[in-house]
């Protein structure tokens, strides 16, 4: 452990302790083949994307069937693949979602597309002869593929592109505005558009309406983003780019804020690499660690070489990990937690976790419940220490709480209580009740997770709720 500032809250004769979470993993789905990413629709049928070119449908952990086998045009040459899949904020209605993969020509030069797919009204499956191409971008190297895609709080498609390749971005492409390399590309996509590029650049692109740079341009000056995802509760994304050869980073932009510069490849993490004209401006990641193989990691346990960026925890069923987020290491294999209150990391060192390898990306599923993705060809679903085990040194019975979310009164199955305390998840006390009654009025709590603890004559109990 390293870093860690304990959250201590004295409240009357309660110590009310948060805790760092102890992260654990359970084998989900085995024997995929290469699967890079994963995706959902509404319903929650999830969807796996395997690096050769096909994405297959998950029933109960099991492949059930494929769902696009576009292998006869995916190049896995260098870092390519069929990266990820997107499905369109309105996939029930109009059955589309999007892919980026890279593919070869007949030069053998490698080149990454954004493709829209649609499927057929009556097919559970997609048609590859829908396939539409919105973006074909150049490849002048193999790796730094970049590769994610992502439809944000805005309904817009993010596009995450490394800057090339090669070392040290020789063509300097991630601080070239006329370069789609190295960059995060927002649009709005036009699914029922007739012809190209099926696609609208927002207003709102800082460079919507100039000639001087690509208008599709949201933000510069990346290396090879390497996953990134937005914060569900406060819309925040969460960048983790690939280091040169010191430093790994993640870094934090609110996606209201335009023209925001990461800095490679002016500086690597917050040193410089390159000198350039102006580094102020540079947006600085929240959290760097060193390479294994370098004189600059002082600890092992925090060292790695090639970042995987995760997700801010904000699930229901593992309060302890609730504003935490979790990322990991390719190649040290390693998996820490952010707590995004302190921005203190924790190396997660579990029985279930050591041996784990490959870790090649993190997934949201639509309850907010995350999974691991091993290129080695499991997946396997995250999980945490249970609420009780972050609420102190007492120990609690459990109650029912209906219903859950809630938006006014709370019913609980305990009745003439001595005293009630709702406590925010950082700990801090929000209300106190005194009443013999069974039901409490919540309607004037902020949106929010709560835990709720109840005094009744030398018993304690306590539950968990989400106001809405």
């Amino acid at each position: 452990m390293k870093l860690i500032i304990p959250l201590l809250f004295f409240i009357g004769y309660f110590n009310l302790v948060i805790a760092q979470p102890k992260v654990q993993l359970t084998p989900f789905a085995e024997r995929l083949d290469a699967p890079i990413s994963m995706a959902a629709t509404g319903n929650n049928t999830l969807y796996v994307v395997q690096r050769a070119g096909t994405i297959v449908i998950l029933d109960n952990g099991q492949v059930s069937k494929t769902f696009l086998d576009i292998s006869n045009l995916v190049s896995t040459k260098g870092e390519g693949g069929l990266l990820d899949m997107a499905f369109h904020p309105d996939y029930e209605q109009n059955k589309t979602f999007y892919v980026n993969f890279t593919a070869e020509d007949e030069e053998e030069m490698l080149h990454t597309y954004i493709a829209q797919v649609t499927v057929p009204q009556d097919s559970s499956s997609a048609d590859p002869d829908s396939m539409k191409i919105l973006m074909d971008i150049v490849q002048p190297f193999d790796n730094h593929n970049g590769g994610q895609i992502l439809f944000g709080p805005d309904s817009n498609l993010y596009i995450f592109t490394g800057d090339g390749g090669s070392g040290g971005d020789p063509e300097g492409n991630a601080q070239d505005l006329l370069s789609p390399l190295g960059k995060i590309l927002r649009i709005d996509v036009r699914p029922d558009t007739a012809s190209a590029p099926y696609y609208v650049v927002p207003e709102s692109n800082p460079f919507a309406f100039t000639d001087q740079a690509l208008p599709e341009i949201w933000a510069i000056g990346l290396r090879n983003p390497w996953k990134v995802s937005f914060d569900r509760e406060t819309d925040s994304l969460w960048v983790a780019d690939v280091g040169q050869g010191l430093w790994e980073e993640i870094s934090v932009q609110n996606i209201y804020e335009a023209e925001v510069n990461y800095g490679w490849n002016c500086m690597e993490g917050n040193v410089v690499y390159e000198e350039c004209d102006e580094t102020s401006s540079f947006l600085s990641p929240v959290y760097v660690y060193g390479h294994s193989n370098k004189e600059n990691c002082e600890d092992p346990d925090f060292c790695g070489q090639s970042v995987t960026g995760g997700y801010v925890y904000r699930g229901n069923d593992y309060p302890a990990l609730y504003g935490h987020y979790i990322f990991a290491d390719f190649v040290s294999n390693h998996i820490w937690t952010l707590d995004t209150k302190s921005n203190s990391v924790t190396l997660q060192d579990d029985e279930s976790i050591n041996g784990v390898s490959g870790i090649v990306s993190f997934f949201e599923d639509p309850d907010g419940e995350l999974y691991l993705v091993s290129l080695g060809g499991t997946i396997y679903k995250v999980s945490a220490e249970d609420v009780t085990t972050a609420l102190g040194h007492e120990s609690y019975e459990k109650i029912s709480i209906t219903p859950n979310p809630v938006s006014n009164e709370l019913n609980l199955n305990i009745s003439e209580f001595d005293k009630a305390q709702i406590f925010s998840m950082d700990g801090k006390l929000m209300n106190e009740y005194r009443s013999p009654r069974n039901t409490i009025n919540v309607s004037a709590l902020p949106n929010g997770t709560y835990f709720i603890k109840i005094s009744k004559n030398n018993q304690r109990f306590v539950g968990k709720f989400v106001k809405l």
